[in-house]
């Protein structure tokens, strides 16, 4: 596989919307996260950002958000955010209300948090 089939594929990749668990957890990239429409159709009530990317006034007026600042490089230590994002998910899934975690791309920030 040369390397453009491999930038294509990670391409597709970060397009996609992953339910993690139905009716409650879905996961992104930033591209979904800004979409207000598919919050509505799905019913996401709350966001997990672990992205540097400020989301729209709209879906902040709609989505309770919360922000999680991990820089995205190899050295940081992500661990330290499990406890408090682990403690927001059960909340959220103890209501009854959707989740979507996300970072810029949908790969290894908020990977982290929804496998922890």
């Amino acid at each position: 596989m040369n390397q453009q089939e491999l930038i294509s594929i990670k391409q597709q990749h970060h397009t996609t919307l992953s339910m993690i668990s139905a009716d409650f957890l879905y996961h992104s990239g930033i591209k979904h996260a800004m979409n207000k429409t598919l919050h509505e159709e799905l019913g996401i009530q709350h966001i997990i950002d672990v992205s540097d990317c400020k989301l729209d006034q709209d879906i902040l007026d709609r989505c309770h958000v919360l922000w999680v600042n991990i820089e995205d490089v190899t050295y940081f230590d992500i661990a330290e955010y499990f406890k408090m994002t682990n403690e927001f998910l059960q909340s959220c899934e103890t209501k009854g209300e959707k989740v979507l975690v996300h970072c810029q791309m949908g790969v290894s920030r908020s990977s982290s948090i929804v496998l922890d």
